[in-house]
């Protein structure tokens, strides 16, 4: 039977598709989360702080 062509029940060999395993590297997005952390207290202290300023009365002549 097998001389007419028929692959029932045999094993076919089909090679799979490796699944890509990604890799992720936490210790960068620790870094890069460190550094937005930085930068966003940075930019709370930083804030511009206005006075208010005792200006002069105009005293008509």
């Amino acid at each position: 039977m097998s001389e007419n062509g028929s692959n029932f029940g045999k094993n076919t060999f089909k090679p799979r598709s490796k699944k890509l395993n990604p890799k992720v590297y936490f210790s960068s997005m620790v870094s890069i989360s460190f550094l937005l952390i930085f930068y966003m207290v940075m930019i709370e202290i930083n804030k511009p702080k206005a006075m208010s300023l005792g200006m002069p009365v105009e005293k008509g002549c």
